[in-house]
């Protein structure tokens, strides 16, 4: 009988309780330690002798042990087992690949590879605050970083466009050529103290122009601004470009001192002196092209105050309209008018012979609510011509019917508008043998001063004023050598006393009917 304690050789013999053969090879080591466990258990109770010494088996055949027999898998378990970590794999590649900026990629001179836009975006706002310039200007050295002159970028459309055009997952994109340049924009007012501060000796402060009020001339002047001088801030702001996008930036940067202009320049004093004026020449209350309520320019010069914006380079206005309420409760006595008709001489025929005057429209305000509001409002927008809302009546046409009649047998001289008199004195007409012509004529000339006569005629009189010539050279005019008017005394004119004269030249146009009769 063969002990059981002793293995059988050669190449069937039964392997060593406890350890996997190569059919075990492939399952877990939990599982084939538990199977070869089971089967030692199990082939010991067969083997075992009895009490007695003798075999529990009837035969003679030696027991030998064989390999565990397989346990069905289920398919499931090993695909599980590998497909999670692969998913997994997959998840964070996708995620990463498409949120990271590839390898070597630059904005500026600033390394942003394997950062997310916000990562990226915080790295170029500390490159551009920390950046430092060592400064050279006319002999003195000094350092300023750009958080100093307030330096800035818009860094996030940056790194966003890097990551756009660059991500990592794009092995084709990493490591470009270059990158987007930095551009940063300097707060002028930081850099000008932080320069002012590192170079004292060099700096003349600018001044600003203005705009002030003459009274004398009741308007707004400009003052004009006046250069400084010291480290011009554009020089600084290239300097500061340089040393963040050069490959390799200078270790200083050689800065000439120059002018600095103001920041609020002459052109924009003369420009703003010039808008005010046209306000103070036009403001006022229109209707139409007619200003019907003007609004003095001292008065309303005292409305306005000028505020210099240096940031913005210019300089404001505002308009106090406190005092309008009272000018617009005011209005309706300055803007209502009734219609007024227009004038016009015209004769017997009714034809015009001159426009004395020209009509008006009548015109009544609408209302006077929110106006003072509003004009206000239009003030401080440089607009100084309200336009009123009124109701317009139109005007019509009134005729003259003008005629002179010069009666010789009473030496008087009578002046009608329509067959009413208008005027009536006494007059001198022609002598015997120089008698005025009789008849029906028109007013043909006016001169106002000229000589009459002449050597031929026997009689020469200098500058006779105010002629109207109605008939050859018959005429009224004026005489200052006689005073015997109602009594014949000319060469056939109507001599008139000056003042008279002067009304008929200016009361009657070329065309007026005039009557010679006895």
């Amino acid at each position: 009988m063969t002990d059981l304690a002793t293995p059988a050789t050669g190449d069937d013999a039964a392997p060593t309780l406890g350890a996997p053969t190569g059919a075990e090879v492939g399952a877990s080591t939990v599982d084939a330690t538990a199977d070869a466990a089971t089967d030692a258990a199990d082939d010991t109770t067969a083997g075992s002798t009895p009490s007695d010494g003798t075999s529990a088996d009837s035969t003679d055949t030696p027991l030998a042990w064989g390999p565990a027999p397989e346990r069905a898998r289920h398919p499931w378990r090993r695909g599980l087992l590998i497909g999670v970590p692969v998913a997994a794999v997959l998840a964070a590649a996708w995620y990463f690949g498409t949120t990271l900026i590839a390898p070597g990629m630059v904005v500026g001179n600033v390394p942003v590879g394997g950062l997310t836009v916000d990562a990226a975006t915080a790295k170029i706002n500390a490159a551009v605050a920390d950046t430092a310039l060592v400064l050279r200007v006319d002999g003195a050295e000094a350092t300023v970083t750009g958080s100093d002159l307030g330096a800035h970028v818009d860094a996030r459309p940056l790194a966003a466009r890097a990551l756009a055009a660059h991500p990592l997952w794009n092995v084709t994109s990493w490591f470009p050529d270059a990158g987007p340049t930095l551009r940063p924009a300097l707060d002028a007012e930081l850099a000008g103290g932080a320069l002012r501060g590192a170079f004292p000796e060099l700096y003349v402060a600018p001044v600003d122009a203005g705009v002030e009020y003459a009274p004398e001339a009741v308007g707004f002047v400009a003052v004009d601004g006046v250069d400084g001088w010291g480290v011009p801030q554009v020089e600084v702001r290239a300097a500061l470009l340089a040393a963040l996008n050069d490959a390799e930036p200078a270790d200083h940067a050689e800065i000439a001192p120059a002018a600095i202009v103001p920041d609020i320049p002459s052109r924009a004093a003369h420009s703003r002196a010039s808008v005010l004026n046209g306000m103070l020449d036009t403001i006022g209350f229109y209707v139409g092209s007619e200003r019907v309520a003007p609004i003095d320019r001292a008065t309303a010069a005292s409305w306005i105050a000028v505020e210099p914006d240096p940031s913005a380079g210019i300089i404001r206005f505002a308009v106090d309209g406190s005092a309008l309420p009272a000018i617009v409760e005011g209005l309706p006595a300055q803007v209502n008018r009734d219609a007024v008709d227009t004038q016009q001489v015209v004769n017997s025929a009714g034809d015009v012979l001159r426009t004395i005057a020209e009509g008006t429209t009548g015109i009544a305000l609408t209302g006077t609510e929110g106006v003072a509001d509003a004009f206000a409002a239009q003030l401080n927008n440089g607009v100084a011509a309200y336009q009123l809302d009124v109701t317009e009546t139109p005007f019509g046409v009134a005729n003259l019917h003008r005629r002179i009649e010069v009666n010789v047998s009473t030496q008087r001289t009578i002046l009608y508008e329509n067959d009413q008199v208008v005027r009536s004195w006494s007059v001198s007409t022609g002598l015997p043998g120089h008698d005025t012509n009789l008849g029906n004529f028109k007013v043909y000339a006016h001169v106002r001063i000229q000589d009459m006569g002449s050597e031929a005629a026997g009689y020469l009189t200098k500058d006779v004023p105010w002629v109207s010539y109605f008939n050859g050279d018959e005429a009224f005019h004026g005489a200052y050598w006689h005073n015997n008017f109602g009594n014949r005394m000319s060469h056939g004119c109507v001599n008139m006393r000056i003042p008279e004269a002067k009304f008929v030249y200016e009361w009657a146009p070329i065309g007026t009917e005039v009557w010679v009769h006895r």
